[in-house]
């Protein structure tokens, strides 16, 4: 099995190319989607390993994406973190509630994602995929 795919969701293009280059970096493939919508679709057909999802988007905010990923077949058993500016304990509760795995906040520190991600996978901290 190749490296773990990544897919990250968000409506800011630079926010999906900083986190897929540190990813990429990382020895981890990336998928990325604009908006909620086309994140499920990817979802559906890519069967991502963890998902980066952006809280804050128009149209299907990140809550709803997150109860409509985990309403897809095998889609209890992904990691989804909540990616936002919005920091409020009730904000959290709320992304924990609607499924989340985690909850980052931007700006985020990529040492602090990647770790993260590599606890959620199961690899050692200090090794990559």
């Amino acid at each position: 099995m190749g490296a773990p795919l990544v897919l990250v969701v968000d409506d800011d293009e630079d926010i999906r190319v900083i986190l897929a280059r540190f990813l990429e970096g990382a020895g981890y493939r990336v998928a990325q989607a604009p908006d909620g919508p086309s994140g499920i679709e990817r979802f559906g057909l890519e069967r991502p390993d963890l998902v980066l999802l952006d809280l804050q988007m128009p149209g299907m905010d990140g809550l709803e994406a997150c109860r409509r990923l985990r309403a897809l077949p095998g889609g209890t058993g992904i990691p989804v973190f909540m990616v936002t500016v919005r920091s409020q304990l009730a904000t959290v509760s709320e992304a924990l509630q609607a499924g989340a795995t985690d909850y980052v906040l931007k700006p985020f520190d990529p040492d602090d994602v990647l770790a993260r991600i590599a606890k959620v996978l199961g690899h050692g901290r200090d090794r990559h995929p």
